[in-house]
């Protein structure tokens, strides 16, 4: 049990020592991969890129539930026809050695033990819309991911994880076009 707690310390205490010193953070982005679309959905998948470098292992191994935020719409005009608010959310469950990550929009979660995998499937962004598109032959898309403000116990403080991307938040926009629907 030492040195299991001495891995949940040594992550906090990092997490702490990162966040308390002058931060470059990453230049995180979108890349729309492809859509899917029929008379009542449209599925967009993207991926998160230079999102997760740099410390993000030590930020996720700090025993501390990181969640990533996510809001998508569709509009046509300038009107939303559909709005999600979602998160992905990361937790080290040092019990098991291994993380567990919620896709709240999906409802499922998977554990890993490999950073790398981890950093796979929460880059990869899935998004459902159910809406009538039988009058439209295109949409616009438009998703926007941050990190949240968290406290952090080891410091007795709320820091602001926009500080891990520059304090700017990651964005697409797309408009997709589609026939015969």
């Amino acid at each position: 049990m030492g040195s299991l707690f001495g891995k949940v310390y040594q992550g906090l205490l990092g997490l702490s020592m990162l966040l308390l010193t002058s931060y470059t953070g990453n230049n995180a982005g979108f890349v729309a991969y492809n859509h899917f679309v029929s008379e009542q959905t449209v599925v967009v998948n993207c991926r998160l890129v230079n999102a997760f470098e740099n410390d993000f292992e030590d930020i996720f191994a700090s025993g501390i539930k990181i969640p990533i935020l996510f809001e998508a719409k569709l509009s046509k005009n300038k009107k939303i026809m559909a709005k999600e608010s979602f998160e992905y959310t990361v937790n080290w469950i040092s019990k098991y050695e291994h993380w567990e990550v919620v896709f709240g929009n999906q409802n499922y979660s998977i554990n890993t033990d490999d950073f790398d995998y981890l950093i796979e499937i929460i880059s990869d962004v899935k998004i459902e819309f159910n809406t009538d598109l039988a009058d439209h032959n295109e949409v616009d898309f438009h998703l926007k991911a941050s990190l949240p403000k968290l406290y952090i116990p080891s410091i007795k403080k709320e820091v602001d994880l926009m500080l891990l991307w520059k304090m700017k938040s990651p964005e697409i926009s797309q408009r997709i076009v589609f026939t015969g629907v």
